[in-house]
């Protein structure tokens, strides 16, 4: 395993991020045909072949009408100007199970549900079940690493009685399909894991690990799994959780460790997501003290030598109307209120964010009201999936 190279010298400005709007596609797909009105529905996205796939699963369970009748994938060019769909069929096998994780490379279809892996081949235009793997530690998470190489990943505090690791990547040759190389990373900090962040990215052979979200520390690894750079920047206001307090969290399960967890989020900050620009551009999505009104952005390059934060504090998310078109001062709500909401890199200078269509919360509204809202929002059928494209200079 490499050294970890870990580079004190950050340089860090106030000027405005270098992330400037470019334009708002309407992709033509129904949102109503990707959504329910009742929250439990997801878009899976993936990015590969000049081409962004999105799947739409009308709930988090794969449910008996779901197998009984052809999904879609659709493929919508870089320039978000024509759109393909695909169909595949879910087999029987997989009746009940939780829907994790959907990803297409090239001529392939993934599906990760919480017990199983399954592999489809393109064939005349639908895709066919060639494959099924056994989903070793309910992986919910895939990034495309390379052209021939996924990783798989979870992060969650299960039960221990569930699963004992917390926190497993792993890689799988699209050649062999089979699994690879397998690690068990330790996150200082994985009982909030429960908020659903993304604490791992991939982008042409670079992953980035969020190994310690309460410290803001970051590891970058090789498409082997070996760590390259240790990335923890110094932010003044950073406020840290006491070791006992986390040890309490860990100590306790269920309810009362999630009720635990959202009393001392208010009064600490950490690292929310990570998502690649490019591969030498890394954006992390953080807190300081307070909810998620406090969230800003650091956009950090990598280097041979290590990293320097080139945007530092520069964007607060603002709550908007959902009217109001998503700009450069308030794209990042998505990522903040949607944990599955991604970052898509385009090309080393442009990348795209999936427009879920929030609505601006009312102050005498309760969380569960708002979301009850934007679930109902987004299955609109007179409303359509957007895409908000950004140049990365």
């Amino acid at each position: 395993m490499r050294t970890i190279i870990t580079v004190l010298l950050l340089l860090g400005f106030n000027a405005e991020a270098q992330v400037k709007f470019i334009e708002t596609i309407n992709t033509g797909i129904p949102s109503g045909e990707l959504y329910n009105n009742i929250g439990n529905s997801r878009i899976f996205t993936s990015y590969n072949d000049d081409s962004i796939y999105l799947y739409g699963s009308p709930s988090r369970l794969v449910e008996k009408d779901m197998i009984s009748s052809p999904q879609t994938v659709y493929a919508i060019s870089n320039r978000g100007r024509a759109n393909v769909s695909y169909h595949f069929q879910f087999p029987e096998s997989s009746k009940g199970q939780s829907l994790s994780a959907v990803c297409v490379l090239h001529e392939k279809l993934i599906i990760l549900t919480f017990k199983d892996v399954y592999i489809y081949t393109k064939q005349q235009g639908k895709f066919v079940l060639f494959k099924k793997l056994d989903n070793k530690y309910k992986f919910d998470r895939i990034n495309i690493l390379n052209d021939s190489t996924l990783l798989f990943s979870v992060t969650y505090i299960f039960h221990p009685k569930s699963q004992k690791e917390k926190c497993v990547l792993s890689t799988v040759n699209m050649r062999t399909l089979d699994y690879e190389k397998t690690i068990f990373p330790t996150i200082n900090g994985i009982a909030y894991s429960f908020f659903s962040p993304t604490w791992v990215a991939a982008n042409d052979n670079r992953i980035a690990l969020v190994d310690d979200p309460m410290k803001y520390k970051i590891q970058i690894l090789d498409s082997k799994l070996n760590e390259e750079i240790s990335i923890e920047p110094k932010i003044d206001d950073w406020k840290t959780i006491s070791n006992d307090t986390l040890d309490y969290i860990m100590q306790i399960s269920g309810k009362d460790a999630l009720d635990r967890a959202q009393k001392s989020d208010v009064n600490i900050s950490r690292v929310l997501s990570v998502f690649f620009i490019n591969k030498d551009h890394l954006l992390v999505l953080y807190k300081l003290k307070g909810v998620y009104k406090d969230c800003y952005f650091d956009i950090i390059a990598l280097n041979e030598k290590g990293y320097t934060v080139i945007s530092e504090k520069n964007l607060m998310r603002k709550e908007y109307d959902d009217s109001e078109l998503i700009s450069e001062t308030n794209f990042l709500l998505n990522p903040v209120k949607d944990s599955h909401a991604e970052i898509i890199p385009l090309s080393d200078t442009e990348f795209a964010l999936r427009n879920t269509n929030y609505l601006k919360i009312n102050a005498d509204e309760n969380i569960g009201d708002y979301y009850r809202n934007v679930a109902e929002n987004r299955a609109n059928e007179n409303k359509t999936i957007g895409l908000v494209k950004f140049r990365w200079k």
